[in-house]
């Protein structure tokens, strides 16, 4: 394979695993954001496992980005003779297949907690019925007027 074959694989690499760092810092971001939307019928375990998968999948991202960088290194040092310049090695596999696993099992957790949340029983009754809450009465010094309170 020529070099700058090679050297696109490393940057195709490079960026497919950026990739995945951002979607899983984004899809954190975003569930905590709208967390409160779907509180009443989704179980809080499913979304606390969701997002310890995304963070595992952006420490393994970053530790394969060093690894990229460091297999590029031992490159410029020893000699691309010595040293086969590839994407496939161990130090860069191993890191990139388990950020790989934990995103994905983020985005099932992420699924099925949003499959709950939507298709699940609501915690909350949904009647059309008012619940008086308190109770309360008012002495008036000077009672003028009425006020009257219509609910539609």
């Amino acid at each position: 394979m020529s070099e700058n074959l090679r050297k696109k694989a490393f940057d195709f690499a490079s960026a497919t695993i950026k990739q995945l760092i951002t979607l899983s810092t984004a899809l954190i971001a975003l569930s905590i954001t709208f967390r409160g939307d779907f509180k009443e019928a989704g179980n809080e375990i499913l979304l606390l496992i969701c997002w310890i998968c995304f963070f595992v999948s952006v420490l393994f991202g970053i530790m394969t980005l060093m690894a990229l960088t460091g297999t590029l290194e031992k490159c410029t040092e020893e000699g691309e003779k010595k040293v086969d310049l590839s994407i496939y090695g161990a130090n860069v596999k191993r890191p990139s297949s388990l950020q790989i696993l934990f995103f994905l099992l983020g985005l099932l957790f992420l699924g099925i907690y949003g499959g709950q949340s939507i298709f699940g029983e609501k915690k909350e009754s949904e009647s059309e019925e008012i619940k008086i809450i308190k109770e309360s009465t008012y002495k008036f010094v000077k009672p003028n007027k009425t006020d009257t309170l219509e609910i539609k």
